[in-house]
């Protein structure tokens, strides 16, 4: 079975500081295959319209493509 991950380019950000980029990445890429990524709000903060989540965004990998 195919195993996946995702890290972001950055271990904090600052409030304000814009976005953040991640990096999701596959353990085989044999086949071409699509997966939805979201984010969600947690740690019991209250958002104040500073954080703008994604909902089901679709990242495409093409065959042997391992990473995106």
């Amino acid at each position: 079975p195919v195993t996946w991950s995702i890290s972001p380019g950055s271990t904090s950000v600052n409030e304000n500081a814009g976005t953040v980029t991640f990096t999701v990445t596959r353990s085989s890429g044999t086949s071409a295959q699509t997966v939805y990524v979201s984010t969600v709000q947690t740690e019991g903060y209250t958002n104040s319209g500073d954080y703008t989540g994604i909902n089901s965004q679709a990242v495409a990998f093409a065959a042997g493509q391992t990473s995106r």
